[in-house]
């Protein structure tokens, strides 16, 4: 049996979040008082190009649970991940992404999904308010072809393989984040393709999804649809040489 130092860690990638850090971890904080779990936040700033860093070390330097990682180069948020995970030690580990553009008040759920209900892995699957935007549409455009995607390559029931909003029984999910390895944003549907093949209980929870109009938008319909597949064709390749070894 592996022994954990908290009950709940919390991995928040950084990258350019200056404007809202401190506040969406404030608030992170705050929630997370008020349940009986413990927990540590580990913020992991991936070489970001505003003074993210410079409120990271502010905001941990208050905090005796908070602690900080920062990049010398860009890593991308698949290994950002992976990396606060490994070096987690709550017996529930689970990321967010900072904008909280998918509130932090579903934490709590989450993580009881594990410890009480003994759930394996618990992701968010997002909803989007109604929003009359070209913005919007593109997120849905997007997400509609993601999910295709998934469905027809990797047969996943999982209706949200890519939402930022993860969580990990650790004791039974180290091993496939260990052996998980695409640094980019494949690496959520990777990790949730392991879990499914190794026969892990997953539970998906509906998210409202609100976007931070203050974030510029890096939504590339075409680019990204076209590295999905890429990345998809490589994780299909990698499998199907382990299965005929």
């Amino acid at each position: 049996m592996t022994n954990f130092a908290y009950d709940v860690s919390i991995i928040l990638p950084c990258y350019n979040d200056a404007t809202h850090l401190k506040e969406n971890t404030l608030r992170i904080i705050r929630i997370l008082e008020r349940t009986p779990y413990s927990f540590e936040i580990i913020l992991i700033d991936d070489c970001s190009s505003d003074n993210s860093l410079a409120v990271i070390k502010e905001t941990a330097n208050s905090y005796n649970n908070l602690t900080f990682v920062s990049h010398k180069k860009n890593m991308g948020r698949g290994f950002t991940v992976r990396e606060g995970l490994l070096m987690s030690k709550g017996r529930v580990a689970g990321f967010l992404d900072i904008d909280l553009e998918v509130d932090a008040h579903y934490v709590p759920q989450f993580v009881s999904f594990i410890l009480d209900e003994k759930f394996d892995v618990v992701i968010g699957y997002r909803f989007y308010n109604i929003e009359l935007s070209f913005e919007c549409f593109l997120r849905n455009i997007l997400s509609f072809i993601y999910r295709w995607i998934v469905q027809f390559f990797l047969k996943l029931p999982i209706k949200d393989t890519e939402a930022g909003y993860k969580f990990f029984n650790m004791e039974s999910c180290r091993g496939i984040i260990e052996r998980s390895h695409f640094s980019k944003w494949f690496w959520d549907t990777e990790i949730v393709a392991h879990a499914f093949d190794s026969g892990l209980k997953i539970k998906e929870v509906p998210a409202v999804f609100i976007r931070n109009a203050s974030k510029k938008s890096t939504v590339k319909v075409f680019r990204d649809s076209f590295q999905y597949l890429v990345n998809i064709y490589q994780f299909l390749t990698e499998k199907n040489k382990k299965r005929f070894k």
